[in-house]
């Protein structure tokens, strides 16, 4: 029977209810009544007669999955809303997710999925295939070029544990009376209970972390990238891409040590490493090293202090790296050394001396650090008198040395000679 109206169709369901004889021909009705009601919110205006007959005997899942391919959320979500009962609609919840557009308001179905949608799943089969979806669906977003924060969007989703309500929800329905209901409710439960797949919570960690780099530490990176890379590697990257050695301490401080910090990385290891590397490869290292030794130093010495900081095992281990970076810059530093080589030798005493009581090994490093120096300077001195290529640990020519030396007339010579 067909009506020309919406009014004509609610008044005569309204009446076929007034008459229903039994109580499925009433829940029929009921559900006529409760479709007329969702037609008219996603359906066409004006009334059709024809439309509104095709919507009342179509398969609601297929509907949602029209809505999905259209990007349509909104209806989706009014659909489940109203619908939310409907078996087939909720267990085709990962098919429908199929057909979602790749350039979708992937937010607004985030939403959705969130608050509506993944509370009402019922069993466990149902949550893994959505968060395969989602786990899909994230990596091939990541790869689209602007859109990594909607992956990191729909992998939360995919690797959150499961809320209050949802595990009441679980755990109320042991109570449910049938053998097939208690085992699908303690396996729902099993599942839900574990949290997040290893592999979805994997690919949030990761999407996380790229998000932030690219926010924080404007560093852009592909998920397939990122995987090849350790969190070291990243870490050194924020002082790798500093061209200017100036510029270092600034690069050291707001990326390389709170990236470091945040992975629990040790950062003063990395920085000793990086350094030999720079020694190893590059031809003017210097700068680089000794800015680097500068940044490692600013945390063992408040600037103009002359008393040590509390000795805490990773202050420690900053000074170990810090002696190890000074001994290896001075074993490859040319003789004569530079003015700022100079000044990194007497501020690598200086500190190391304000530990030496406190901890045997930073004495030892002291009285390394010392001797070096003293073997430098008298290097040095004897090079300034033509004897560059004479070997210092030869002691049996000190004495001719001596007499070499008491014969000239430099102002100095007095004071190289105690030296010697």
């Amino acid at each position: 029977l067909y009506t020309q109206t919406l009014a004509e169709t609610q008044q005569l369901l309204r009446y076929a209810r007034s008459v229903a004889k039994t109580e499925s021909q009433t829940a029929e009705i009921e559900e006529s009544l409760l479709r007329l009601g969702t037609w008219q919110a996603v359906g066409s205006h004006p009334f059709s007669a024809a439309e509104w007959h095709s919507f009342r005997t179509a398969d609601l899942a297929t509907c949602a999955r029209a809505f999905l391919a259209r990007g349509d959320v909104s209806r989706v979500a009014l659909l489940w809303r109203r619908h939310a009962h409907d078996e087939k609609l909720r267990g085709d919840l990962a098919g429908a997710l199929q057909t979602f557009p790749s350039r979708g308001d992937v937010v607004s179905l985030a939403q959705w999925l969130k608050c509506e949608a993944l509370p009402n799943l019922k069993t466990a089969q149902q949550r893994l295939d959505v968060d395969s979806w989602l786990e899909q669906r994230s990596r091939a977003l990541e790869a689209t070029p602007g859109c990594l924060t909607d992956a990191l969007l729909l992998a939360s989703l995919a690797a959150e544990k499961l809320s209050r309500h949802e595990t009441s929800q679980a755990g109320n329905a042991l109570l449910l009376s049938t053998p097939q209901q208690f085992i699908a409710a303690r396996e729902h439960n099993r599942v839900m209970r574990k949290g997040p797949t290893s592999g979805a919570a994997f690919l949030h960690a990761q999407l996380l972390d790229l998000v932030q780099l690219q926010k924080k530490h404007s560093l852009s990176l592909t998920l397939d990238a990122y995987a090849q890379l350790s969190f070291s590697d990243i870490s050194r990257v924020f002082l790798d891409r500093v061209a200017a050695p100036e510029l270092l301490g600034d690069a050291y401080k707001t990326h390389f040590l709170p990236y470091a910090q945040l992975h629990r990385l040790d950062h003063a290891q990395i920085a000793q490493q990086y350094c030999v590397d720079c020694m190893n490869t590059r031809k003017h290292w210097e700068p680089r090293v000794l800015q680097l030794m500068r940044c490692l130093s600013s945390e063992c010495m408040d600037t103009g202090a002359s008393v040590p900081m509390p000795l805490t095992t990773a202050r420690m281990s900053v000074l170990r790296a810090y002696a190890d970076i000074a001994l290896e810059a001075m074993r490859r530093s040319a003789v004569p050394w530079s003015a700022p080589m100079d000044a990194a030798m007497e501020s690598t005493l200086r500190l190391l001396k304000l530990y030496t009581d406190l901890d045997p090994d930073i004495s030892r490093l002291h009285l390394d650090a010392a001797e070096h120096i003293r073997l430098m300077r008298l290097k040095r001195m004897l090079m300034s008198y033509g004897l560059g290529d004479f070997h210092i640990s030869n002691t049996r020519m000190a004495l001719p040395l001596l007499q070499c030396l008491v014969r000239r007339t430099d102002e100095d010579v007095m004071s190289d000679m105690l030296q010697l």
